[in-house]
């Protein structure tokens, strides 16, 4: 007999979760609809420069060069849906924490199958963000 709760699976990490893998954002407070790019109905660009210094700080205190698979692949989901795809090549070769630090460039991300310079570019200027986050960890 079914509660009615539904599960889903999330095919990048192959595991299954209650949570909904099309919203990729939180809700906020007053339970705004998230759109599949991870933003609430009232979002701007502010708010989405503000989510990507809120979401480098949230991997800042981890130690990036540490990260496994896992956590590589759910930073990059963090970007939003339209990064699901990007997040499975980065995950199927391998990219670890230490490998994203010192490795990842634009020929990397084209040669794994990102073609969206956009995207290639995004990636590129958070991880420059996140060396810039280790280099005053370290100091």
């Amino acid at each position: 007999m079914s509660d009615g709760r539904v599960y889903y699976i999330d095919h990048g990490p192959r595991a299954t979760t209650w949570s909904d893998p099309r919203y990729t954002g939180p809700t906020s407070s007053t339970n705004q609809a998230v759109d599949e790019y991870g933003a609430s109905s009232n979002s701007s660009v502010h708010d989405t420069n503000t989510r990507d210094e809120e979401l480098v700080a949230s991997f800042e205190t981890r130690g990036v060069e540490l990260w496994n698979l896992r956590q590589v692949y759910e930073w990059l989901k963090h970007f939003g849906k339209m990064y699901a795809s990007d997040a499975d090549k980065l995950y199927s070769h391998g990219v670890d924490g230490r490998m994203l630090l010192s490795a990842v460039d634009d020929q990397s991300l084209q040669d794994i199958g990102i073609t969206s310079i956009m995207h290639r570019r995004k990636i590129l200027m958070t991880i420059d963000d996140l060396k810039l986050v280790q280099i005053k960890r370290q100091s």
